[in-house]
């Protein structure tokens, strides 16, 4: 289990890219977001990163094509 108590987001998802072996890309506008929260390493990737871009309002999509995940939209707020 991962867990974050004010963490920048792009530490957390340099973790979820080491643990699940994929590629995230993060939007500028989310970089110096922060995460509080914790992500079980039991939960498949796709549920760890809906919560990522939930807490920051933000959508994640799949690029099928090169297979990697980019979170965008959403603010720090």
């Amino acid at each position: 289990k991962f867990v974050y108590k004010g963490d920048a987001v792009k530490k957390v998802i340099a973790d979820i890219e080491r643990y699940y072996s994929t590629s995230v890309t993060l939007r500028d506008e989310l970089q110096r977001c922060v995460f509080y929260g914790h992500i079980n390493t039991s939960d498949d990737l796709d549920k760890a990163l809906r919560l990522i871009s939930a807490t920051l309002g933000a959508t994640v999509t799949r690029d099928s094509t090169a297979g990697n995940y980019i979170i965008r939209g959403g603010s720090c707020q």
